[in-house]
């Protein structure tokens, strides 16, 4: 059953509630989502990390039958996420059939529970570090593209230190006001957040949130294939001891502006790094900043997944000028341009890539109830959100 506050019921607001992907049926509990020890990331009730690799799917509650809820999660657990952001209180603002009623016409229901972490869905541009109430447990950012790094890296940076997630910025496909986002901007989105200290990012279609006719349509979308490459890629890293590199000790010189700017980050111990590199060309790397004799030196490509040797890899660690390999995915996806990931592991950890035993994120299940009658999912955390239109 989902609970949240009854504070947070306001006629000015639409009620939201962040949900966790589901593998499993009710049999098996929910988790406890809590901060982790750093304060930067999430773990579950047993100390595990779990990073939040979600989809705004706004209208599902009132939208879709069971059918079509079961078919949307199975699609989206394959694609590796773990999380929804829903409204679980719709108002008629023309994208809900018979809101705030179900699909099959019953009303919503609330109670309080106070175990969950709360958050809010703030306006454009904002984040919860600019007022930070005192109820605020989980940050969240609402931003634009070009804003979006340094919003982050901001949160990031506030004590006393909070949790952020990276809740809404521009959405894949076209919507009538909003700017388009070519395949590379959408999941540039999510590589940016994350190496920004973000402890969740969420993506989202617009053929598919209000869940029209079109929406299964969309399941496959080039954005969508691009962050289940994304979310592969974390699952194998042991990501919640990444720091976002603020000083640029990692890379030196200038990372650019806006969408198009280098986004980097360290583990804290110097075993690892991570670098996405939006629009190809050359910068520099200290590999000083990595511990041991050597790096590895690994290209991702975030359209495909593959991955290719950096050349003369493994490196001495010293200051090296780096050019990604290609124009991924050119060919059959102008749109998919030219970024890359570079993966740098020192040579006491290489390897942990191919490892997936880091991550247990993507096999937390939840439940969530339509007025009593139980699907796979479980709300975990709510927000009270203030919506003026959607990305």
């Amino acid at each position: 059953m989902l609970r949240f506050p009854r504070a947070f019921t306001f006629s000015a607001f639409r009620l939201s509630a962040l949900l966790l992907g589901c593998p499993s049926l009710a049999q098996i509990p929910a988790p406890l989502l809590k901060a982790g020890p750093a304060g930067h990331y999430l773990t579950d009730e047993n100390g595990t990390p779990f990073q939040l690799r979600g989809e705004a799917a706004w209208s599902l509650p009132v939208q879709l039958a069971r059918e079509g809820v079961t078919a949307y999660l199975d699609d989206r657990q394959a694609k590796g996420f773990n999380a929804m952001l829903v409204e679980v209180i719709n108002v008629n603002d023309g994208y809900a059939t018979n809101a705030p009623k179900n699909a099959y016409g019953e009303t919503p229901f609330q109670s309080a529970d106070t175990r969950h972490l709360i958050t809010t869905h703030w306006a454009r541009n904002s984040t919860g570090t600019d007022g930070k109430p005192a109820w605020l447990t989980l940050n969240s950012s609402y931003t634009g593209i070009d804003e979006l790094a340094g919003r982050i890296l901001a949160d990031y940076a506030v004590a006393p230190i909070l949790p952020s997630a990276l809740l809404e910025s521009y959405y894949e496909g076209s919507l009538p006001g909003q700017p388009q986002l070519t395949t590379r901007e959408v999941r540039g989105e999510a590589w940016k957040a994350y190496l920004s200290g973000a402890c969740g990012n969420f993506y989202a279609h617009h053929s598919i949130w209000p869940f029209g006719s079109n929406w299964q349509a969309a399941l496959g979308s080039p954005g969508a294939l691009s962050i289940a490459k994304l979310n592969g890629f974390f699952a194998g890293l042991a990501w919640w001891n990444l720091i976002p590199d603020l000083g640029n000790t990692l890379v030196t010189g200038d990372k650019g502006s806006g969408r198009n700017s280098l986004s980097a980050a360290r583990a804290d111990v110097g075993s690892f790094a991570v670098i996405y590199v939006p629009t190809g060309g050359t910068f520099t790397v200290d590999l000083s900043r990595l511990t041991g004799k050597a790096v590895k030196a690994t290209w991702f490509d975030p359209y495909s997944g593959a991955t290719h040797a950096a050349s003369a890899s493994p490196l001495a660690k010293s200051a090296r000028v780096f050019n990604p390999v290609g124009e991924n995915g050119k060919n059959a996806d102008p749109a998919a341009a030219n970024d890359w990931v570079l993966l740098l592991e020192s040579d006491v950890t290489a390897g942990i890539l191919p490892d997936r035993r880091h991550d247990r994120t993507g096999r937390k299940g939840i439940e969530f109830a339509f007025a009593g009658k139980r699907s796979n999912l479980r709300g975990q955390f709510v927000t009270s959100s203030r919506k003026d239109g959607k990305n």
